[in-house]
């Protein structure tokens, strides 16, 4: 998974305005990270849609 989409989406629903003016979830990731992993993350608790905009595997997205 993608570490950053995650900790953006957990920011994003921790903050109730930025949450309220969200209607759909987007992302731009390399490294298989749009994956079903991160598409569970976004979609817990939220019937909001998912759009990918770009995905290619270039290996894992880890931090460091």
């Amino acid at each position: 998974m993608d570490w950053r989409l995650g900790e953006y989406a957990a920011a994003i629903r921790k903050d109730p305005v930025a949450n309220r003016a969200l209607s759909v979830w987007c992302s731009h990731s390399y490294n298989m990270a749009a994956n079903e992993e991160i598409g569970k993350l976004l979609r817990a608790g939220d019937d909001r849609p998912w759009w990918t905009t770009e995905a290619s595997e270039n290996g894992p997205e880890e931090p460091g």
